[in-house]
């Protein structure tokens, strides 16, 4: 009978071991089932908090791109307008004016200040909403602005695509993406 006992003995420890080691792989499965899932979790969250991010500053950049657009359509047609009328006056008014008349200095120093003032509202215009590049689209803006870096650096530039002219991309993100060449080249400039 002491041999049944030691067998009994050992069958209980090896059930016991056995029984130990199944409930420690359960625990650690279940551990790392639920730390895969916690981090499947917080990775989902932090995509979509990103994304909403992302939409956000998207919202923001659109908002001030079409607040821009506003501001350079409002320089260039009305402010550009305005002074074109005034120096196209005074203009009229220096050529009838004797060339005797002590103000005929005056006059041509306040014309010459109004078209100074009218090329650089021409130029900020520009610079905030392009029309060449709303008129004529990306690719013939960035070749057109190729050869006014290479003019203004001196140095020779190129300008390749592998786009076709008939490209149809959204104008904000046309504007956006010119905005960011144009800075790229101020950067080097």
């Amino acid at each position: 009978m002491g041999n049944m006992d030691n067998s009994k003995e050992i069958l209980v420890i090896l059930s016991g071991i056995f029984i130990f080691s199944l409930i420690s792989f359960s625990t650690l499965f279940v551990f790392l089932f639920f730390r895969k899932k916690t981090t499947y979790i917080q990775t989902k969250y932090d995509l979509q908090l990103k994304e909403k991010e992302l939409d956000k500053m998207n919202a923001v950049i659109q908002a001030q791109e079409t607040e821009r657009t506003k501001i350079a359509r409002n320089l260039h047609d009305e402010v550009g307008s305005i002074l074109s009328m005034a120096q196209r006056n005074l203009s009229t008014i220096l050529e009838k004016t004797p060339s005797k008349n002590s103000h005929k200095e005056d006059l041509n120093f306040v014309v010459d200040v109004l078209e100074q003032s009218i090329v650089k509202i021409r130029t900020i215009s520009q610079e905030i909403m392009p029309h060449y590049l709303v008129k004529f689209g990306l690719i013939k803006t960035l070749e057109r602005l190729t050869k006014q870096t290479e003019k203004n650096l001196g140095n020779p530039c190129e300008f390749t695509t592998n786009l076709t002219y008939n490209v149809t991309i959204d104008e904000q993100k046309i504007i956006q993406f010119y905005t960011i060449i144009l800075e790229l080249l101020n950067n080097i400039s």
